[in-house]
């Protein structure tokens, strides 16, 4: 019993460790994006989280005035040894309703439904 114990308390030590390995890649990822933007006008960045039974995805997204996608990552973290990749397929596309109606017939993939509710919420933000 006692070597129970002793095992539930490494993993969850573990999960701690690693979980505050992934926030601080996730924020020094961040602040690189933020800060080569930070003398440049009518950028944006959002991000997007979509979570499933096993990981979740994380999107990461600068567009310009025009909600033209500049720059695109994508982290599926699913272990603490993820990392953000380029996210091509939506590079130079904008970012609005006809995306979005581009995503609405197709079985979608965990990066879609996270860019799906990046569009939504960026539209919603318009609406009001």
């Amino acid at each position: 019993m006692v070597e129970i114990a002793i095992l539930g308390s490494t993993i969850v030590l573990l999960q701690t460790i690693f979980s505050f390995y992934q926030i601080k890649y996730y924020h020094h990822f961040i602040k690189g994006i933020v800060k080569s933007y930070e003398q440049k006008t009518n950028y944006h960045l959002d991000t997007e989280i979509v979570k499933k039974t096993f990981g979740s995805m994380v999107i990461v997204v600068v567009t310009d005035g025009n909600n033209t996608i500049i720059e695109s990552y994508y982290y599926r973290g699913f272990t603490v040894f993820s990392k953000f990749q380029d996210f091509n397929e939506i590079k130079g596309k904008q970012l609005d309703k006809c995306l979005l109606d581009h995503l609405e017939n197709k079985q979608l993939s965990l990066k879609q439904k996270a860019i799906k509710q990046l569009i939504n919420k960026k539209l919603k933000a318009v609406a009001f």
